[in-house]
């Protein structure tokens, strides 16, 4: 898990750090199809860059500082004679939590597709605009646009309307801004909690407005177009997925249209390009610095005793797997009584190594409680068993971390 936990933090790093140099340096800006293609660019960017060295097997991932590659399930251990019993892996829970989540989103998505496919079913295209099908929807739909197809709503019936909704929604449908809607609705399901993904969208729908009313109206046609623009209601689209004529921010459609448009400043783009290009090395390089801060600097290690930190096929306990290991633990470690005396209570973590043949070397307390109860599971640990663990088909050494949680009276 923790490989693709790390992936999910940089990308979402990413994805915060190259928004905020957008709005630091692209702010109000008109130069709107070069703004579109670099925050799309943002998203691909923030996807592809932590991939860089998340594959990198036999690394150190700069987020192992906190939560280790191998992560056993909390081991609870009380002063009963009954034996060890598993605690709640927080983390195991997180996963479906998350999955669930991503799976909600899924099922909205494919609820808005659904929502489309039958307006498709519904209503045929009744004529064509310039080579784009035109479906006249009746009342209460809104215009919108979707790939290669206009759906006309209540805005092409008003006076003269109908020519300029047509040529602005025929705009979306050949720069294919439907394609950019589709991509933010994929990353909102797979970084659901990520909100900055509400800003890329709603930036992106701004933008494609902007550009499909500087499209549509000429520059001798501006203020026939702007008028037009304030008749039209200010309501929502029937389907969310979609391009609407009529959007919640006519009035800063209105000015866009008026502003003088420029393009972006070479400094602007050099500032841009510098900053995210320096951020990205940082995303990539960072779990190589910390990997040679981790290894002394004059000791080199053969490929055969190479401890790796990510395998395809983590070690298991010789007997019976995880429920055999619970058992050992629950017949083999004490509660030490001094400790119980004194009501301590916490858990330790302890680290070891399991080698090609499956004993345990290199045991240590990654962080303990006491020394009565770091001592006790340092003491079992190193007396566990394992089947080895694989990385690329070969038997490897692989590190392991196994929490021992002591809690009196349960």
């Amino acid at each position: 898990m923790t490989p693709w936990l790390n992936y999910f933090l940089e990308a979402n790093l990413c994805l915060c750090f190259l928004l905020l140099l957008y709005r630091l340096l692209l702010w109000r800006q008109t130069a709107f199809t070069a703004q579109r293609w670099i925050l799309l660019g943002a998203t691909g960017v923030s996807i592809v860059v932590p991939l860089g060295h998340t594959a990198s097997a036999g690394i150190n991932l700069a987020v192992e500082n906190v939560i280790p590659t191998t992560w056993l399930e909390v081991v609870t251990v009380t002063d009963q004679t009954a034996p060890a019993r598993t605690g709640s892996d927080v983390w195991y829970y997180i996963q479906w939590f998350y999955a669930a989540g991503i799976i909600f989103f899924v099922i909205r998505f494919l609820f808005r597709l659904w929502q489309l496919w039958r307006l498709t079913r519904t209503y045929r295209p009744s004529g064509h605009y310039h080579g784009t099908p035109v479906v006249v929807l009746p009342a209460p739909y809104s215009t919108f646009s979707f790939f290669g197809r206009i759906f006309l709503g209540s805005e092409g019936a008003m006076p003269g309307a109908r020519a300029w909704v047509l040529r602005h929604e025929q705009v979306h449908v050949r720069q294919y801004h439907s394609i950019d809607i589709l991509w933010i609705y994929i990353l909102q399901a797979i970084f659901w909690v990520n909100p900055v993904l509400a800003i890329y969208k709603r930036l992106l729908t701004e933008l494609h407005e902007f550009e499909a009313d500087a499209r549509a109206a000429a520059d001798s046609e501006v203020r026939e177009y702007c008028s037009l623009l304030a008749k039209v209601a200010l309501a929502s689209a029937d389907v969310p997925i979609a391009h609407s004529f009529s959007h919640s921010f006519i009035l800063k459609r209105i000015n866009m249209i008026k502003t003088h448009k420029t393009g972006i400043s070479t400094p602007r783009v050099a500032m841009l390009t510098l900053c995210a290009t320096a951020f990205c090395y940082f995303i990539v390089s960072s779990e190589q610095v910390v990997a040679q801060q981790q290894k002394p600097a004059q000791q080199e290690v053969s490929p055969s005793q190479e401890v790796m930190e990510v395998v395809d096929d983590m070690p298991t306990y010789y007997n019976n797997g995880m429920q055999g290991l619970y058992s050992f633990l629950g017949e083999n470690i004490k509660y030490p009584a001094d400790d119980r005396k004194r009501n301590v209570e916490g858990t330790v973590f302890v680290t070891f190594v399991v080698e090609k043949d499956g004993t345990v070397s290199g045991a240590s307390v990654e962080k303990g409680v006491s020394p009565g109860l770091d001592n006790e599971a340092l003491r079992v640990a190193k007396l566990t068993r394992w089947t080895p663990g694989k990385a690329g088909g070969k038997i490897v050494r692989a590190r392991m971390v196994l929490p021992i949680k002591y809690k009196l009276g349960a």
